[in-house]
């Protein structure tokens, strides 16, 4: 019977994150397609009102992609939660709870994913993906502001929601470490390309971790943010501050402050479980059915799941063959 469960439950998943899949790729193409119609339009209104043309269009277009960003979760969320309402779903935890670590747990898983997009730079520096990657200078607050919103606010709050608040918590009464692993590894294939892969499945091991130790939402959806934040700041600094060595130079320092510290409390947490006689138990109750690993994996790459990660794929592969070609075309 929980086997039967199981295999509903994973479909069920696979049907939401593909459905957010599609969602992601057709109404953010259609975002970015609907945007230059209206560019005359928000010029003429920018000139007779004394705006800045550039920054309104900016904000016009940062402004579709956010609803089209929300709308891709929600979506898939909602209809996850339809699907399951009669099979007794796993309510998200989005009670605030702080105990007196939880700021060391933050900091320090901070600190890891920060490490893991080194180490992920490192893995795919034999191709040339910055191009595709190339975003608009962020020359003023307006931008920068845009730029925060839609960039680390709104994907913190529906990325989380989805993954760690739908998908995590449902996957946890069938143990700890399967509903970590195979949640980050939807998390990773969601960003659908190869240059952030590593860097994403750590960060997505991570956050999952952190929302069954502290059995709230609110603290992985505040590392994600923050993380994305980081990269917002490190971009208008180095942006307004490209030539100077100094500046460059106080960026790594402090990325390598958070990476060490990330990795001592990483450490400081794996002597404390590995010197306990007993595991102590999770913030989030977990494990109430027992299947086996081979179950467990049977059930997980169901058809639905499998088709999911063959278009994710494919749609990676797409993005490291304009990386390849994109060269040989200028």
């Amino acid at each position: 019977m929980q086997n039967i469960k199981y295999k509903r439950l994973c479909t069920r998943i696979a049907i939401a994150v593909l459905l957010n899949t599609i969602l992601l790729q057709t109404i953010s193409t259609v975002a970015y397609g609907i945007a230059p119609a209206f560019d005359q339009v928000l010029r003429t209104f920018a000139r007779e009102q004394g705006i800045n043309a550039s920054d309104l269009l900016y904000a016009f277009e940062q402004t579709l992609a956010l609803f089209a960003y929300l709308i891709s979760f929600l979506i898939p969320a909602f209809v996850f939660k339809f699907m399951t309402r009669n099979d007794d779903p796993e309510p998200m935890r989005l009670g605030v709870k702080l105990e007196p670590n939880t700021p060391i747990v933050i900091l320090g898983s901070i600190g890891i994913v920060v490490g893991a997009a080194y180490i992920n730079s490192f893995m795919v520096s034999f191709i040339d993906f910055g191009p595709l990657f190339e975003t608009d200078p962020l020359s003023s607050p307006v931008r920068v502001l845009m730029t925060f919103i839609s960039i680390a606010i709104v994907p913190a709050l529906s990325e989380e929601f989805l993954f760690r608040g739908c998908i995590l918590s449902n996957l946890l009464p069938y143990g700890k470490n399967t509903a970590i692993l195979f949640s980050a590894l939807l998390f990773a294939l969601m960003h659908g390309n190869f240059a952030q892969f590593f860097y994403t499945f750590i960060a997505g091991i991570v956050l999952g971790a952190v929302y069954v130790k502290t059995d709230s939402i609110w603290a992985p959806t505040f590392i994600h943010l923050f993380n994305n934040f980081y990269s917002v700041i490190q971009q208008v600094v180095y942006e307004q501050n490209a030539k100077d060595e100094q500046i460059n130079k106080l960026l790594f320092v402090l990325d390598m402050t958070l990476v060490c510290f990330g990795l001592a409390i990483g450490g400081w947490f794996l002597y404390k479980t590995l010197r306990r006689a007993e595991p102590a138990p999770a913030a989030v109750p977990t494990q109430k059915h027992t299947l086996g690993r081979k179950e467990l994996a049977k059930g997980f790459f169901n058809p639905v799941m499998i088709v999911h990660i063959a278009v994710s794929l494919v749609l990676a592969g797409i993005l490291v063959f304009y990386a390849l070609m994109l060269p040989l075309m200028q």
